[in-house]
């Protein structure tokens, strides 16, 4: 579902067929929210919207190349690969949901009204825009723009699967695997089976992240401080980092 932002001259496509769903995610319910920072290496913030809707928006980095050491031994097939577009994020989590694999949830994609040669400065890497040339909005032009930018609006984990229904609950806290170590919730060793674990089933499934890394999952604090599990004991973890997962048969789209 896609319609304009009227008040920013934006586009959003929301996930799902409810029309009210729309009206959630328009920039003027929580871009200018009191947020939190949550990540040290990009635009990540939580926020909770004016209809007290918990959620956490990132600026793509579309088009960006990853920073990277050049003597990692996968440097190549990482710059050749590049970020995902907001749109391949989406479809990737969709898929791993359908799949089994559990993600933070994806809400929206909102595209910024006004063109910007500051986000142009920072395309780099021009394969998607031109692999997505054919995937059109409703304007008529190409949903994915050199000149604008874009931010994917996920639901905020706290181990409840449906945020929009259960909005006056007491939230659990989300918490990567680094972070999590790093308090004492898991030791070293069940953050290493935690990250051999998700990397095998993510090959299982088709797919690979080219930048594996504790950040990249979330495990839930019960509000007595323990960790969430499942029927099996098992913490319930879920990965929280679309940007940089492939399909393992996909080739690289470069133009």
């Amino acid at each position: 579902m896609a319609g304009h932002a009227e008040s920013t001259h934006g586009i959003l496509w929301v996930v799902g067929k409810h029309h009210e769903l729309f009206d959630y995610f328009v920039p003027e319910r929580w871009r200018r929210t009191h947020r939190k920072a949550i990540s040290e290496t990009n635009k990540t913030y939580y926020t909770k919207t004016k209809d007290q809707i918990n959620l956490v928006w990132k600026v793509s980095r579309v088009g960006e190349l990853p920073d990277i050491d050049p003597r990692q031994p996968n440097a190549s097939t990482l710059v050749e690969h590049g970020f995902n577009s907001p749109f391949e994020e989406f479809d990737i989590a969709l898929e791993l949901s359908r799949k089994g694999i559990d993600t933070v949830y994806p809400r929206a994609i909102y595209m910024s009204g006004r063109e910007s040669e500051q986000s142009g400065l920072y395309v780099v890497d021009t394969s998607r825009f031109e692999n997505h040339k054919d995937i059109l909005a409703m304007d008529g032009a190409p949903a994915l723009r050199p000149n604008h930018s874009y931010i994917t609006i996920w639901g905020y984990w706290n181990g409840l699967d449906e945020m929009l229904a259960d909005k006056d609950q007491t939230y659990c806290e989300g918490i990567d695997l680094s972070r999590a170590w790093k308090k004492k919730l898991i030791t070293h060793k069940e953050l290493t089976h935690f990250l051999e674990r998700e990397e095998s089933r993510l090959e299982n499934a088709g797919f690979v992240d080219l930048a594996l890394k504790p950040t990249h999952f979330l495990l839930s604090i019960l509000p007595d401080g323990s960790l969430l599990r499942d029927e099996y004991g098992e913490p319930c973890l879920r990965i929280c980092n679309m940007e940089l997962i492939k399909r393992t048969g996909e080739q690289v789209k470069h133009a």
